[in-house]
């Protein structure tokens, strides 16, 4: 992996970026949503708010969907960055959104699930939960999937918002008198899940990676690890692959919740791996980027970047990520020689 350009934006970045039509999209704790010429890291446009933008934007169609700190939920062009709707919630909006291109759903830290108007952001309606919604839903069939900080996994009717159900993390909670960073493990969830083929994958604090029945929410498997698992896992064909606050990296069956690989990267993670098919792609809390070979799980490269809580995003041989201290970067990924 090389660096192929580095932008400085106004504000720490701790969001991933969303990447289509030739353009990075990003929030800064600057305020605003600033579009980056995808080839050269140029300023395209920027889009000013009350309040930090730290949740990834939503590429939807025409427009990008991202939610602010001033408790608003924004709809704007892509190409341009005009405003398109708003639409308040109660507090502030720290996760990304998902959107069936009929309506956007986002969490807020006033403790609602909202679901807008895809094309005029009117309100069709809300599901409150016990505690923050800190992390992106994701919406598949009808349904939405999400967690809490209340310590509960959601599936709701996408329609009317009705609870279709709920599974509660932390049954299998275990104290150990040495306590790592990360591995204090509580009842809530930050991890935004992915469902592939009937099955829901999320990350919890308490330190497992779960896998449930979208239909019914009954468990398939429960893997545990020694942290917080906060990440958007990934599918990588029949793997499922998520970091934990332990530092390691995993690879488990999909079907059987079974160990394949561990990496250990001697650092917290946070943030979500990314792949093309060939490796997975890592980084640290403490801003060291991995390239993980998705077979075996050997490290085949190492890039050593600054602090970071931000997510890899690829985008064919090009991978982009936002750092701490503000700077958006492009990598290649392309195999040298």
């Amino acid at each position: 992996m090389r660096i192929l350009w580095s932008t400085k934006l106004g504000g720490k970045i701790s969001g991933d970026a969303a990447v289509g039509g030739g353009q990075v999209i990003v929030g800064s704790w600057d305020n605003r949503l600033h579009s980056l010429d995808a080839d050269t890291g140029a300023i395209r446009w920027r889009f000013a708010t009350d309040g930090y933008v730290s949740a990834t934007p939503l590429l939807a169609g025409q427009i990008a969907v991202f939610g602010s700190y001033d408790g608003f939920v924004y709809a704007v062009h892509a190409d341009g960055g005009g405003q398109v709707w708003k639409a308040r919630t109660k507090s502030w909006i720290r996760g990304g959104a998902a959107s069936d291109r009929e309506r956007v759903y986002i969490g807020s830290h006033d403790c609602n699930l909202w679901a807008f108007s895809h094309d005029t952001g009117e309100q069709a309606w809300r599901f409150e939960t016990r505690n923050w919604i800190s992390s992106a839903p994701a919406c598949i069939a009808g349904r939405v999937v999400f967690g809490s900080v209340d310590g509960n996994v959601y599936c709701l009717d996408s329609t009317d918002g009705r609870e279709l159900w709920r599974f509660r993390v932390g049954s299998e909670l275990k104290y150990d008198s040495a306590i790592p960073p990360g591995s204090v493990h509580t009842v809530s969830v930050l991890s935004t899940p992915v469902v592939a083929e009937g099955v829901v994958y999320i990350g919890a604090n308490d330190g497992f990676l779960w896998a449930l029945d979208i239909e019914t929410g009954r468990t398939r498997w429960g893997f545990p690890t020694s942290g917080w698992v906060m990440g958007r896992p990934i599918i990588a064909g029949n793997s499922v692959v998520f970091g934990s606050a332990d530092g390691c990296v995993r690879a488990v069956d999909r079907n059987a919740g079974s160990l394949a690989w561990s990496t250990n990267t001697g650092a917290p993670i946070l943030s979500s791996p990314a792949t093309d098919g060939r490796q997975a792609y890592v980084v640290t809390l403490l801003g060291e980027l991995y390239g993980i070979d998705l077979e075996t799980g050997s490290v085949r490269e190492k890039v050593s970047l600054t602090p970071t809580t931000a997510s890899p995003v690829l985008d064919g041989e090009r991978l982009y990520i936002g750092l701490a201290t503000g700077e958006l970067l492009a990598l290649s990924t392309k195999l040298e020689g």
